[in-house]
């Protein structure tokens, strides 16, 4: 392979890099975010479930309630749990979350969203449309181990 075919790879692969990276400071700062933005309908969480990847893993196939800023409530369903980059001291992983069929004629924007399930309470999470699967979302998380 000549150096003049692997340029677009490797662009690709960093773009696709700094949007991880991106996606996850964003979530980070959700996760830093003042308590009383993401505390209404949550007193009802499971005060041990730490979110993890094997705390959603263990969630698969559940209905989250994820609400707009506006306050419209949407279903989406949990269909996936992506590995991330590995990192010592990092635990970094992806969701892949399913809209209903309601969702496709007013799709989702790339933003932050309260999302809510009784298992872990709500949470802010950047929700981005997925390039792969028509009609679902991605939310990246960088958790420190």
């Amino acid at each position: 392979m000549t150096h003049q075919n692997t340029m677009p790879t490797r662009r690709r692969l960093m773009k696709d890099r700094r949007d991880f990276l991106n996606t996850c400071a964003l979530g980070a700062a959700a996760l830093v975010a003042p308590t009383r933005l993401m505390a209404a309908g949550s007193t009802d969480a499971h005060p041990s479930r730490k979110l993890s990847k094997a705390g959603f893993e263990a969630l698969m196939n559940a209905n989250f309630r994820c609400l707009s800023g506006r306050g419209e409530a949407q279903r989406l369903t949990l269909t996936e749990v992506r590995d991330g980059p590995q990192s010592p001291g990092l635990e970094q992983f992806g969701l892949l979350l399913r809209g209903t069929d309601d969702l496709a004629a007013n799709p989702l924007t790339p933003a932050l969203y309260r999302l809510y399930h009784p298992e872990t309470g709500a949470m802010l999470v950047h929700l981005t449309p997925s390039d792969s699967v028509a009609g679902s979302y991605t939310a990246q998380f960088g958790l420190m181990a």
